[in-house]
């Protein structure tokens, strides 16, 4: 029986915390005090790390996850037998058999070799692929309450290694094929439709099929840009038939699941007071506070106090298609909002996407497709680095409130700020973001297995980005600067193609493929922002606002780049 993917992403996740407490807990001995063992190895597959393998304890629910360089560690019975197994491999069963040191080797399962999978600028059947190629169907995505397709993508393809970042509504996954090549920039490149665009954007609903490219052979036609992989992306197109409407949506909880374990504040007292002794110092906390905390006394986790309960989270999606021998076409729309779990006035994310492809054959030999989308994202955020927010309530212990009983804000001995003031009373950004793109594509049939084919196409992003961040009231506390600031982007980038293409088949059982083309890519981009400081809440747009003798922060800047490409292949 097949696991549901959602089910082996679930089980990922819990092995993970599983394997952080094991790591965290682990004596330095082989074998700890209960007779147990601690073995540690590597699991890998044609000498390639294998990222993410779970090995878990058969007959139990412990276990732990490989880390990037495919290494584990876990604590068993001399006698135990392990389960190592990944997404696209083979599973294998492991004796321990009293080893400290045990290396797995698995193996890549078959793959159905009949299946199409799209590749640089053709398609071609698994059987006839040379280079390292994954395909990903929409299957994968179905049912899955993911906010972007890089979430839905976890744990789909052998080598693709998805990391979130950051709970931020509307923050993208950091993505990375086969490991970490380089200091710098490690993500991929992505085409969708032919246009390079961002998964984080794209509505998994649209997705027809997902294509990987890992090596150096299959990825070699897009050049240097191609060296951390690339995925290319197809959407759905119209189909021969009556008209399908199709409506689909998910609703879903959000909540905190791993946050950091603060001590109760009699534990903090007691602890407190024990190094004190230890440093032959006076002890600060009497048994009278001890037992006041205790017993109803000030016990206040700040971490916990940042975060809602729960923050909903929802999607919307509408498409019809529809066509008959000569025309199809596919349109879709599609809303997703989140909730932020910060506390704070309406934080959270939107999207809107829209999407029409239509293909018309025109004539035995021309046929003429376009592909058009439009994406919005609107997110509110608060108007701080959210490491300033998260650092403050991780070192502050339990015996402080986070608010007075007049429901002012506290500060603590050596702090002057208060975290969920920032959130509650700190400003906001809110950032605008709008990608549209679109292809028009000729195909003619010149003759028998020799075709041309011409294609254009554009992508438009324009950025707006506002910062306002508030001047606390409070005289105690050191954020006394009103900063607002505003920023554009815009770039448009253009592609051109054109490209012969030859495909013959010869006795039923050989094929003869040959690909010549051209290709033009450029892009232009500018910017512009301008940010000013005051202690006053008021502005002067031209010097910035003069505290006494004090000229505060004023700044402006911009700039522009061009690039472009050309390729023949």
């Amino acid at each position: 029986m097949r696991i549901p993917n959602s089910v082996k992403k679930a089980l990922s996740a819990v092995f993970c915390m599983v394997a952080a407490i094991f790591l965290a807990g682990a004596g330095q001995s082989a074998f700890a005090q209960n007779g147990t063992l601690k073995v540690h190895g590597t699991v890998s597959c044609n000498g390639e790390a294998v990222i993410g393998a779970s090995v878990i304890v058969n007959g139990s629910t412990e276990g732990t996850v490989t880390d990037m360089e495919g290494r584990y560690a876990i604590t068993v019975s001399p006698n135990a037998v392990l389960t190592v197994s990944a997404i696209g491999y083979s599973t294998e069963i492991v004796e321990v058999a009293g080893r400290t040191v045990i290396d797995v080797e698995l193996f890549e399962e078959a793959l159905n070799l009949d299946d199409a999978v799209v590749v640089g600028y053709g398609v071609q059947k698994k059987v006839n692929l040379t280079g390292a190629v994954s395909s990903v169907s929409t299957e994968e995505l179905k049912g899955k309450p993911i906010a972007n397709v890089l979430e839905g993508l976890q744990g789909t393809t052998p080598g693709l290694v998805i990391q979130q970042g950051s709970s931020t509504p509307g923050g993208s996954p950091s993505i990375n094929i086969r490991g970490y090549n380089t200091m710098n920039d490690n993500n991929p490149l992505v085409l969708i439709d032919g246009i390079e665009g961002s998964l984080a954007n794209l509505n998994p609903a649209d997705i027809d099929q997902i294509s990987v490219l890992k090596d150096a052979s299959s990825t070699a036609i897009y050049g240097s840009r191609a060296s951390n992989g690339v995925i290319l992306v197809t959407t759905k197109k119209g189909k021969e038939g009556s008209v399908e409407v199709a409506y689909n949506m998910t609703y879903g909880m959000q909540q905190a699941t791993a946050l950091p374990t603060v001590v109760d504040s009699w534990v903090y007292a007691e602890l407190y007071n024990e190094a004190a002794v230890n440093s032959g110092r006076q002890v600060k906390f009497s048994a009278e506070q001890i037992a006041g905390y205790k017993n109803g006394g000030t016990n206040v986790k700040w971490i916990n106090e940042l975060y809602k309960e729960y923050a909903p989270q929802q999607s919307h999606n509408v498409s019809v298609t529809g066509g008959n021998e000569n025309l199809s076409y596919m349109g879709s729309i599609g809303y997703l909002g989140q909730e932020s779990l910060f506390k704070g006035p309406d934080f959270g994310y939107d999207r809107f996407n829209a999407r029409l492809n239509v293909s018309h054959k025109m004539s035995d030999r021309l046929t003429v497709s376009i592909t058009s989308s439009f994406i919005r994202n609107n997110i509110k955020d608060h108007a701080y680095w959210t490491e300033w927010i998260i650092e403050q309530c991780n070192r502050m212990p339990a015996i402080y409130e986070i608010k007075n009983p007049d429901g002012t804000y506290t500060y603590p001995s050596g702090s002057n700020s208060n975290s969920l003031e920032r959130l509650e009373k700190g400003g906001y950004r809110r950032s605008i973001n709008d990608d549209m793109s679109g292809t028009i594509t000729a195909e003619y049939k010149i003759i028998d297995g020799l075709k041309a084919i011409v294609s254009g196409g554009g992508r438009i992003l324009n950025n707006q980005t506002h910062e306002n961040r508030y001047a606390s009231e409070n005289p105690l506390s050191g954020d006394k600067e009103d900063h607002i600031s505003e920023s554009f982007n815009r770039s448009i980038k253009l592609t051109a193609n054109a490209m012969l293409s030859y495909d013959k088949a010869f006795a039923e059982k050989h094929n003869f493929g040959a690909l010549i083309g051209y290709s033009y890519e450029g892009e232009s981009a500018n910017n512009f922002g301008t940010t000013r400081v005051t202690e006053d809440h008021k502005y002067d747009v031209l010097v910035g606002t003069v505290n006494g003798t004090e000229e505060l922060p004023v700044s402006n800047f911009g700039g522009a780049s061009d690039w472009s490409l050309y390729s023949g292949f």
